[in-house]
Formats: structure tokens, C-alpha cells, sequence
């Protein structure tokens, strides 16, 4: 991840935070719908399947060292949401290769794909 010069010490926890955020957009999150009664069905935090830091083995976030004092003096960058922008593709990118099968649709699960 590229951030310039990181706000505080935090920033890895931030960074982690923000890839297993997309880690689940990509292969857990879904608002399902009944048509028939147009409910939601996932309408409780308590049935809706959202990993946190335990569920994901491994998150390396490395800082990459820059200075970008044209963005604002101090030179820092937002870093939680900067994990989630192209990682849903690279993620689905990542599927093709393996099975051969595009994504077309999030939440990829493999009980509604032909994998």
C-alpha cells in the first residue's frame, strides 16, 4: 500500500482492517432478498457473514516509503478504505486464473458457481 507518510502507529491494523473488509465484500457479504415477500432475509448483524481478524490467516501490510507533500502539508493519506479500491477484482482475477470460470456477480460462493 502506498500512503505517503502514515498518521500514527496504527496504520497496519488500518491497512489489514481495510483487505479483510474487502476479503469479505468479495466472498461473504450479500443482501438477499426474498422476492416472493420482498424482505430481506439477512436483516440481523447476527446472521450476516462478515469475517474479522481471526478468520484470515495471514494479512502482510508493508508501507512503502514516498513523500507527497502536494497532497497536504503534512503529507498523510487515508489507509483503511485505500485497501478496498481494485481488490474485489483482483480477488475475482485471482478465481479465474485457478478454475478457468469469470465472476460476474459478488459474493462469489462456490455454491452458486459452477466451480
Amino acid at each position: 500500500m502506498e500512503v505517503a507518510r502514515p498518521a500514527d502507529r496504527l496504520w497496519r491494523r488500518a491497512g489489514r482492517g481495510g483487505i479483510i473488509w474487502v476479503l469479505s465484500s468479495a466472498l461473504r457479504e450479500a443482501s438477499e432478498t426474498d422476492l416472493r415477500k420482498a424482505r430481506y432475509i439477512s436483516d440481523n448483524l447476527a446472521d450476516y457473514l462478515v469475517p474479522v481478524n481471526a478468520d484470515v490467516k495471514k494479512v502482510e501490510v508493508i508501507l512503502l516509503p514516498e513523500t507527497d507533500d502536494k497532497l497536504d502539508p503534512a503529507g498523510v493519506k487515508g489507509l483503511g478504505e485505500l485497501g478496498n479500491v481494485g481488490t474485489n477484482a483482483t480477488i475475482c482475477s485471482a478465481l479465474y486464473h485457478a478454475t478457468g470460470q469469470r465472476i460476474r456477480e459478488l459474493p462469489e460462493r462456490l455454491v452458486k458457481s459452477d466451480l
